[in-house]
């Protein structure tokens, strides 16, 4: 495996299931996690037992990318890497797909 120490990741849809995961191996490895998530409340404590940092984020909203990736710049330097887990269900076809379509489906847990 190649070394991801000191390296600076997002990790998307990081406070559950493959996220959180993809996070926790992330961290024990020495690298600079960044996690997001629309789940403030598990993605902050998520981010605080490993020793990321957490920003919330609906990966579906555009200016919310561009906010992540100027606070990242701001504050990291850079970007080495990007699990790009989070994402949600919608039963289509790909050629048929747009991000209007899948920005109109949100499924948040309860």
């Amino acid at each position: 495996m190649i070394s991801v120490k000191d390296k600076v990741v997002i990790v998307t849809g990081a406070a559950s299931g493959l996220g959180e995961a993809d996070a926790r191996m992330l961290a024990a490895e020495a690298a600079t996690v960044i996690m997001t998530d629309i789940n403030t409340d598990a993605g902050e404590r998520i981010a605080k037992e490993i020793g990321a940092t957490f920003f919330e984020q609906d990966v579906s909203s555009e200016s919310r990318w561009a906010d992540l990736m100027h606070w990242v710049e701001k504050d990291f330097g850079r970007l080495d890497g990007l699990v790009n887990n989070a994402g949600i269900a919608v039963i289509a076809d790909i050629e048929s797909t747009t991000y209007r379509t899948v920005a109109t489906h949100h499924v948040y847990p309860s």
